[in-house]
């Protein structure tokens, strides 16, 4: 009899999991300026470049590696770190005052090119790899993604500290340092985003104490019905328009190598309730990625696939049962029908040979019905798993 092989099929469920951004609340600072005077004169500014560092970049999209490289300066890196990093304003607080404090972390100075080189580099990587314009951007945020979560950083902030190496990175200090946490990672890609073209938001859940990017995308597939689809930047695999769970622990979201989602559909993963209340702060307005309907009618049919793949398993599994216990019974009939033969009682050994030869062929006609099922769920175990890869 043809053995039965089970095949396991993973369940991947790509849970958006939030890296945490970390609740920087403004500083009163009521003697200066408002700070919208001071980044005026910062992005006019030019600084001596000088120290150069070459910075190389490793990652993956869609199972290709991808790598890019650099020269970024230690001069514009110590401007930056020295840059104003809290909103300064003089008289009544302005009503918009949060959308001004985010904002001025994408000013740059004039010969600041880094932004600019690096959409570059992913825009030639793309053309290389045949890659859509929604792709392209979906290769930016992977590239974002890869750079490390800032561990160090974030237990500072958890611990409740105020130090200035705790504040929001300039989007040149968190590629010169390769790392952030996700309001560092999340004004990068913002700023990459809109080298692209592409219109974004920065979207702040203040009870989670994260920050994400909102990219702009058609709103009946948009999250809270925005015309933005919510884009994890601090760990690696997570799709546009998926929805994370926190670590709260840690500060970051439950990365997918350490959780396992076996009984969470593909849809669920889009569910906006899961981080709470948004404070939606549109910084660029742009094209519109259009890839979030492939994402939900992909996730759609990953979940019909499991569906039909874990009711046919059980199917399979009693049918196995099934055959196993004929299999037996036609055994255990031969073994009597041996010694009958033995011992030279040929009569009754006649007449058990029309039932054991009925059995024998009853038992072929479903094994070959069932070998046909399992071929069946094997093309469907094959479909499901090259779904969840591209998922």
């Amino acid at each position: 009899m043809k053995k039965f092989f089970k095949f396991i099929f993973e369940l991947i469920i790509f849970l958006v999991l939030s890296l945490g951004f970390f609740w920087f609340g403004a500083k009163y600072i009521t003697e200066h300026q408002i700070v919208t005077q001071e980044n005026n004169k910062t992005s006019q500014k030019i600084i001596e470049l000088s120290e150069p560092v070459q910075v190389n970049y490793q990652w993956k999209y869609k199972g290709v590696n991808y790598k890019i490289s650099e020269t970024l300066y230690t001069s514009l890196y110590n401007f930056y770190q020295n840059s104003p990093k809290s909103f300064k304003y003089e008289g009544e607080l302005p009503s918009n005052w949060e959308e001004k404090y985010y904002a001025m972390f994408l000013k740059k100075t004039n010969n600041d090119e880094s932004i600019k080189n690096i959409v570059a580099n992913l825009k030639q990587s793309a053309d290389k790899n045949k890659l859509t314009e929604d792709q392209t951007v979906e290769l930016a945020l992977a590239f974002v993604q890869s750079l490390a979560y800032d561990e160090s950083k974030a237990m500072k902030i958890l611990a409740g500290s105020r130090d200035l190496d705790v504040e929001i990175s300039y989007p040149y200090e968190t590629l010169f340092e390769k790392k952030g946490v996700c309001s560092d990672k999340s004004i990068l890609l913002s700023a990459l985003l809109k080298e692209l073209g592409y219109g974004n938001a920065l979207l702040i859940y203040e009870s989670q104490k994260h920050m994400a990017v909102g990219i702009q995308c058609p709103k009946e597939y948009s999250n809270y019905e925005s015309g933005y689809c919510y884009a994890e930047t601090t760990a690696e695999g997570f799709r546009i328009g998926i929805i994370p769970d926190i670590d709260a622990k840690r500060g970051k979201a439950i990365d997918l190598k350490e959780f396992s989602y076996y009984n969470e559909s593909q849809i669920s993963q889009f569910d906006e309730q899961r981080l709470g209340e948004v404070k939606i702060f549109p910084q660029f307005q742009g094209k519109i990625y259009v890839g979030i309907a492939q994402s939900y009618a992909l996730a759609k049919e990953i979940d019909n696939l499991r569906s039909t793949l874990n009711s046919l398993s059980k199917t399979l599994t009693q049918e196995k049962k099934d055959l196993d216990t004929a299999l037996i019974q036609i055994e255990s009939l031969g073994k009597k029908m041996d010694k009958l033969k033995k011992n030279g009682d040929y009569e009754e050994y006649n007449n058990l040979v029309s039932k054991y030869n009925k059995m024998v062929k009853d038992y072929e006609k479903e094994r070959k019905i069932y070998n046909q099922k399992v071929e069946d769920y094997n093309q469907k175990v094959k479909r499901y798993n090259t779904l969840i890869k591209s998922f």
